[in-house]
């Protein structure tokens, strides 16, 4: 049975990986989650999210500026995709 379906590519950033990280083709607002999102990186004490928690936050304002919301989280869209899964959840409004 063949299957078709879309590829993202999330940025997972460190700082670095942020520059590089080609044109995003699409912006999620994730404006109204962000609390949750950090009690979430929170919860996880193991993983240090004191030292990572405040660059992942500039980075969801940075992509929130470019998409026009306060806070986003950038996805590239894989050419070839066969359709689009992101017209099912709430995106950032473009200028």
């Amino acid at each position: 049975m063949k299957r078709s379906f879309a590829l993202y590519y999330y940025e997972v950033s460190d700082g670095e990986d942020t520059t590089q990280f080609p044109a995003p083709t699409h912006y999620v607002d994730i404006s109204s989650v962000a609390e949750t999102k950090k009690a979430a990186c929170y919860s996880h004490a193991s993983q240090t999210p004191e030292r990572y928690y405040e660059l992942q936050d500039a980075v969801a304002v940075f992509r929130g500026l470019q998409g026009n919301c306060k806070r986003a989280e950038a996805y590239i869209l894989q050419l070839g995709s066969p359709y689009d899964l992101f017209s099912r959840v709430r995106l950032c409004k473009h200028a």
